[in-house]
């Protein structure tokens, strides 16, 4: 398969694979939630059919949208196998990925002999005494993917055995440790905030114990200490928050006790606190405490710094209101330069719609290079933390097609998740056109090119000052009809309309969603 699998995810796939060319048929793997149990199974079914030649694999899984799910990565690492997603229609292809309900209403209309290997996603819930009669075929290997290795004794898997154990505490320890958020993210953002000498791995030794700070830092020629602390969800329960004020209160009453130089103490959670709460312990234990709000708050709209948090924490970000913090150290942070007042008098979006509009429709002076580098920008500034690749003026390799603007979808909001379910895109193409007048239909037919469903692009947003016109429009439905590449007008209007909503704290890709389900439902046979 095209990736890279992490250490955990190699090592149960070469266990399995061991295991089955052991003797082993019936073996199960645990692992916990995120970290990768589907690219995993993939990983080990790929190579069992390289091992196995002609060898057709069977995936089972709870629920229809995981089937589609499961279908898209296929998809996405560019596998070339036969796919079937129901029993009814199953013609011999390669992968059978249908779901435990569809096996037991129609498992006598094909024969479990076809498959050499059976996967079992959330196996720990096969408890119907039918499998038994399902699965008393020979010879063919099953794996279980569980998520707790201690199975009831009425689960099918129960007599299998456990070859790989990947523990959620595991997960937590190796991914989204404070290191990486303390060099990644936190260390640049302290000095953006004009802080000095920032250290880690900086002992204080004090007479009770020695003890280790996240970060030491200076401000002002004050000295702060931070404690970070790292989360898999954007939740978490208040004894967890208290555990960790009581962890930065130890350091500092260890240094009150030996008279050590003056600090503030606070904590950096990547997580988000109830401000009730926050406030409290803020009050009750003076320290400062910086949660995912304020950090988004604090990077005062620094794309940098944003993109950055987006990457690192494992829940998006765009949905989360920034909010100032407060306590006495924020004295410290009013005078810096990282939350300035004296900052420009337009924010970051009114300075887009100022330039946008300032600019002439029209190739005289360079107004289509111009527009296209603000459209560049605005999608930056509008959707900067969906898109985990962002290419500009992209070619294909063989140099026959060149795009504006090329960008990897991660999926974090509703609309993009729906592109990418319902039309198999994993990348979608800009398109930035300058024109006095409207679109016509001749550039949908030349934009429909750079569309290749093997390629997973199948949707593009042309950019126009005036829009399509109604040949135009109607090209566009033909194309989606006839081929389900789907390309979308965006107008200048449309732009402002998102900024604006992004101002107010509001998600952009909305607007868009129902544009496109307008649009969708306007459409006839």
């Amino acid at each position: 398969m095209n990736i890279k699998l992490r250490q955990h995810q190699q090592e149960a796939m070469d266990l399995a694979l061991k295991s089955f060319a052991d003797g082993l048929h019936k073996i199960s793997i645990s692992m916990t939630v995120g970290s990768g149990k589907t690219i995993t199974a993939l990983s080990i079914a790929h190579n069992f059919i390289k091992d196995n030649r002609d060898a057709n694999v069977l995936y089972l899984s709870r629920h229809r949208l995981s089937v589609e799910q499961i279908k898209h990565m296929l998809r996405e690492q560019e596998m070339q196998y036969c796919i079937a997603t129901s029993m009814k229609n199953y013609k011999n292809e390669s992968y059978l990925i249908t779901t435990y309900q569809d096996l037991l209403d129609n498992y006598k209309k094909v024969s479990l002999l076809n498959f050499a290997l059976v996967i079992c996603d959330d196996a720990d819930t096969m408890k119907s005494p039918l499998y038994n009669k399902i699965f008393s075929v020979k010879n063919s290997c099953f794996l279980g993917l569980v998520q707790n290795a201690n199975m009831d004794e009425k689960c099918w898997f129960y007599d299998s055995k456990t070859i790989f154990e990947y523990s959620h505490a595991t997960y937590i320890n190796e991914f989204y440790n404070e290191n990486i958020a303390i060099n990644e993210f936190i260390a640049p953002l302290l000095e953006k905030c004009r802080f000095e000498k920032i250290r880690t791995n900086e002992f204080f030794d004090f007479s009770q114990y020695k003890v280790e700070p996240d970060i030491i830092a200076q401000i002002n020629g004050e000295q702060v200490v931070f404690e970070v602390k790292t989360y898999r969800g954007i939740k978490n329960e208040s004894q967890i928050i208290n555990s960790a004020v009581q962890h930065i209160q130890t350091i500092k009453r260890s240094a009150l006790l030996d008279n050590y130089i003056k600090c503030h103490y606070g904590i950096i959670m990547f997580c988000d606190i109830n401000e009730d709460l926050k406030r409290e312990l803020i009050k009750k234990n003076n320290v400062f405490i910086w949660d995912i709000k304020n950090l988004l708050h604090i990077c005062n709209g620094d794309e940098e710094l944003i993109s950055r948090l987006s990457k690192l924490v494992p829940y998006p970000i765009n949905d989360i209101n920034p909010a100032e913090p407060f306590g006495a150290f924020v004295n410290i942070l009013a005078n810096d330069n990282c939350n300035s007042k004296s900052s420009p008098v337009l924010s970051k979006g009114e300075d887009l719609i100022d330039r946008l509009n300032n600019c002439n429709a029209g190739k005289s002076n360079k107004n289509a290079i111009l527009y296209e580098d603000i459209c560049n920008d605005i999608i930056k500034y509008l959707f900067g933390n969906e898109f985990s690749q962002f290419s500009t003026q992209h070619k294909t390799k063989d140099n026959m097609f060149r795009m504006d603007l090329l960008c990897s979808l991660k999926g974090t909001t509703e609309f993009w998740r729906f592109i990418i379910q319902f039309y198999n895109t994993k990348f979608v193409v800009f398109e930035y056109k300058n024109y006095t007048n409207k679109v016509d239909q001749n550039l949908i037919y030349v934009t429909e090119k750079y569309l290749f469903s093997a390629a997973l692009r199948n949707i593009a947003f042309i950019i126009s000052r005036k829009g399509f016109d109604e040949n135009a429009h109607k090209a566009a439905l033909g194309v989606l009809k006839e081929t389900r590449k789907f390309i979308v007008d965006i107008t200048d209007k449309d732009l402002i309309e998102m900024i604006k909503m992004k101002e107010k704290g509001e998600e952009p890709s909305d607007y868009l969603l129902d544009k496109v389900e307008n649009l969708l439902m306007s459409v006839s046979k």
